[in-house]
């Protein structure tokens, strides 16, 4: 990719390569960069204003003074490395039905993508709900295009107050799906090669569970991506403590190379986890052959003895003052306790901390 940047040399000038510097290099996109401060070359390419980019010498972009200046550098970084699907950026897919709790997992979500270099791409699946007599689905157009404009909306509306935060903040783009939530979500993750989907743990209603399921705990199942389920009371502080509920061996092995990577990234402490019920044998839990897995990342080996596994990972997480849960999609019955078990259950499993759940390739 060819940058021209075409001014006369201002503190603006300078911010413009600089940032495309830093979100380009971040994105992993080969670019050459100059800078033009000749004006018979500014006359030459038709530009009435500067400073203003040129790219690979067909697209202009004119900065706006003003007070805009700021908002129209932002759209520049985002519509340049659109082109390039956002290179080797995260891409963090985060669905909203706009609920208070898809909201905050998508403030969970940007506070993440910043630790990570990451973009998020928030998603909203429209499913046409009405039908006729005989069955047949049909689209409410009317409907559509509201939740259409809430999306378009809501997006604008995150970018327009950070726009005074170029660099410190996450770069949002959006799609809008139609069909059944979880499928359209997998295939927004995979189409867009995406390092992990940030959900939110409820949806739309009791209404819309009771119909369909809970998103969330359907996503875990299906997606092929990890998925981050974020409770309602979880603020994102960093992934300094992660535990990871180990399983059998086997099913250790195949998680442990994502696990020390994802460590190392956070520069996190890992807790291999073991809970074993008071009756049953657990000596053939080798937390050495765990330790030695990984010797890049402080790992710490734990065996817990508890009747109730969700309790003793609970426990465990609270008192060690645990970031982040990770769970292998075969968990599924202990996925499906957390989001469905009773009001009292859900409250004494301390529902602060966010759960991830890495996909078994086994």
């Amino acid at each position: 990719m060819d940058i021209t940047i075409y001014g006369t040399g201002t503190s603006g000038t300078e911010l413009i390569k600089s940032v495309l510097d830093t979100f380009l290099n971040q994105a992993g996109i080969d670019f050459n960069m100059k800078e033009v401060n000749d004006v018979n070359e500014f006359m030459e390419k038709k530009i009435q204003s500067v400073p203003a980019v040129m790219v690979d010498d067909s697209e202009l972009y004119v900065l706006k003074q003003n007070g805009k200046f700021t908002e129209s550098l932002r759209n520049l970084i985002q519509s340049i490395l659109k082109k390039k699907d956002y290179g080797t950026m995260n891409k963090i897919i985060v669905p909203t039905d706009f609920s208070d709790t898809s909201m905050n997992a998508f403030s969970f979500a940007n506070r993440y993508a910043k630790d990570v270099s990451g973009m998020i791409k928030v998603v909203h699946v429209y499913y046409p709900s009405s039908a006729d007599i005989n069955g047949n689905v049909f689209v409410d157009v009317g409907l559509k295009n509201v939740k259409q404009a809430l999306l378009d909306d809501f997006v604008k509306s995150v970018n327009q107050d950070w726009i005074g935060e170029v660099m410190s903040t996450s770069l949002i783009d959006k799609t809008f799906a139609e069909g059944f939530p979880v499928p359209s979500i997998v295939e927004v993750a995979e189409k867009n090669n995406a390092s992990c989907i940030i959900i939110g743990t409820t949806g739309e209603g009791e209404t819309f569970k009771k119909i369909f399921g809970s998103v969330s705990t359907e996503l875990v199942k299906k997606s092929t991506v990890p998925v981050i389920v974020v409770p309602p009371e979880a603020v994102y502080k960093g992934f300094k403590k992660i535990l990871y509920a180990s399983q059998d061996a086997d099913l250790d092995k195949r998680c442990m190379d994502r696990l020390c990577s994802f460590s190392q990234i956070h520069e996190a402490e890992l807790h291999i986890v073991h809970v074993a019920k008071s009756d049953v044998d657990s000596s053939n839990f080798s937390g050495s052959e765990i330790e030695s897995y990984c010797d890049q990342v402080e790992i710490k080996v734990s065996l817990v003895v508890n009747d109730d596994v969700e309790e003793g990972l609970h426990q465990y997480a609270d008192d060690k003052n645990i970031d982040l849960i990770v769970l292998s999609s075969k968990r599924r019955s202990f996925i499906e306790n957390i989001f469905h078990s009773s009001v009292s259950k859900r409250m004494a499993m301390h529902t602060h901390i966010p759960i991830m759940v890495l996909h078994d390739n086994g």
